[in-house]
């Protein structure tokens, strides 16, 4: 498995603390978690032999996990989006 679907299937578990709790205490939790994350590996080495780059990849898997909430952004991909897209002359002074 990749690095991302591992994070991915991860930060899925650690929505709230009651999901990593079923997921080690209840099998459906475990199994459903489990199917998610063999769904999550199947549709990224499908989508690496099609040749789609790993940015769009990273934001499909996040669509299959998030719905249409769009990918979440780390921190420090937040930022580089930020610093990438501000444009001060368009930013209105208070």
């Amino acid at each position: 498995m990749s690095e991302f679907t591992d994070n991915l299937v991860r930060q899925y578990l650690d929505q709230a603390p009651e999901m990593r709790k079923a997921y080690t205490l209840d099998p459906q939790t475990y199994h459903q978690t489990n199917l998610l994350r063999r769904m999550l590996e199947t549709a990224e080495r499908a989508m690496e032999r099609e040749g789609v780059p790993a940015e769009s990849r990273r934001r499909v898997l996040n669509e299959i996990v998030y719905g249409d909430q769009g990918p979440r952004l780390t921190q420090n991909e937040a930022r580089k989006l930020l610093l990438t897209t501000f444009d001060p002359s368009k930013s209105k002074e208070v």
